[in-house]
């Protein structure tokens, strides 16, 4: 869904998010799909590609994530991302009966943060 904002917001969003911030949002978003390293030059051309078509948009979303790993420090930060890539790798080997759970404890956290 595209959110559609005032020519000055879009302006704004783009003064304040640049590609640096542009490129750590989507590693923490995406790199899990592009996890070998070194990229392979399939890999790199998508990681290029993504970071073209991402830089353009008008996404407040973007803009709150690039904040918030702006302000971690860098030790924060790479706790996160392993944090990060623990939970994925939790996920990918999970039974069918344990993707059930999960979603369920998925739902219930929704809920929960619906609430408040």
């Amino acid at each position: 869904m595209k959110m559609n904002f005032s020519d000055s917001r879009s302006e704004q969003f783009k003064t304040f998010f640049d590609a640096n911030d542009n490129t750590q949002v989507n590693r923490f978003l995406w790199s899990v799909f592009l996890s070998q390293t070194p990229f392979t030059e399939y890999q790199e051309i998508l990681w290029d590609k993504l970071n073209r078509l991402t830089i353009d948009m008008d996404n407040v979303n973007s803009q709150k994530n690039s904040r918030f790993l702006a302000s971690l420090s860098p030790e924060e930060m790479e706790m996160l991302f392993y944090k990060k890539d623990k939970h994925i790798d939790y996920i990918a080997n999970l039974d069918e009966e344990g993707c059930d759970r999960y979603v369920e404890e998925m739902k219930e956290r929704i809920m929960f943060f619906g609430k408040g």
